[in-house]
């Protein structure tokens, strides 16, 4: 999560989507801790890579 900090590559937001898939897909919801990595990730990002952070931030849990 916090290499989203300075991987700006579609992979590493793909590692991400994923990782909120699987643990959608076993009933788990998202860490705190995790959400509260990305919120620091995304709060430190400029607007643009914010913009570009949205649709994670959605599916992590937070609202839009």
């Amino acid at each position: 999560m916090a290499a989203l900090g300075f991987d700006v590559s579609e992979e590493a937001s793909a590692r991400v989507r994923d990782l909120a898939a699987l643990l959608e897909l076993v009933g788990f919801t998202v860490p705190f801790d995790v959400q509260t990595v990305f919120y620091r990730v995304r709060a430190a990002a400029s607007p643009e890579r914010a913009a570009e952070l949205a649709p994670l931030a959605e599916r992590l849990g937070f609202v839009a």
